[in-house]
């Protein structure tokens, strides 16, 4: 590997660790907020998560990246006035940026939000919201 292609390399992890980073920042958010408004942003992260998950394989790298930050960021404003809805929108962004970054800390980061996606998912599926 040259020297150069080491560089882009380091560059795409740099940016997975910041995002890794501000996925475990809003789950300390998310863990001082009160138990139904993080159970309602954990199922509407779920419910938002299932079509994109879906369809993932018609999604470019670019366009998860892209699709993500705006759903990150509709998150991050709405926050303000509807928390669960702000934190689903947050969450699923970021899942869904996560889908195209490199790096082992994004990697755990992606695990931990799947796993709660799954978890959110199963609840879904019993109560019929989804198939």
């Amino acid at each position: 590997m040259g020297f150069f292609s080491e560089l882009k390399q380091i560059a795409k992890e740099s940016h997975g660790r910041v995002l890794s980073k501000q996925i475990y920042q809003r789950m300390g958010e998310l863990d001082s907020v009160s138990e139904r408004v993080r159970f309602a942003a954990l199922m509407g992260f779920a419910a938002k998560r299932y079509p994109f998950k879906e369809r993932i394989d018609n999604f470019s790298k670019s366009g998860c990246i892209e699709m993500g930050a705006d759903l990150q960021r509709i998150g991050q404003r709405t926050l303000k006035l509807n928390q669960a809805e702000g934190y689903a929108l947050w969450l699923t962004g970021a899942w869904l940026e996560s889908l195209s970054r490199n790096g082992p800390e994004i990697l755990m980061a992606r695990e931990v939000l799947d796993g709660l996606a799954t978890e959110a998912e199963l609840k879904l599926r019993e109560d019929g919201f989804i198939e």
